[in-house]
């Protein structure tokens, strides 16, 4: 989804064999891998945490109430 979406503001297709790596550099966009690495990272030690800390507080807060579905209506 991510490569779709970058490859057509470029307004490059598959067809054109542009690599992935060249769509990206010319957007300036990092892949995925490189910012979900530290965030699964900080998670580990989260989890790794006493249950008191405060990220772990965080991590398994439960939000009462739900958000209306689409946008907001103004």
């Amino acid at each position: 989804m991510e490569m779709r979406t970058l490859r057509w503001s470029m307004g490059v297709t598959l067809k054109d064999k542009v690599p992935n790596e060249v769509v990206r550099s010319t957007v300036g966009v990092a892949p995925v891998t490189v910012k979900r690495e530290p965030r699964l990272r900080w998670f580990g030690h989260v989890c790794r945490r006493e249950d008191e800390s405060v990220a772990k507080t965080a991590l398994n807060l439960n939000v009462k109430g739900t958000r209306p579905h689409g946008r907001p209506k103004a």
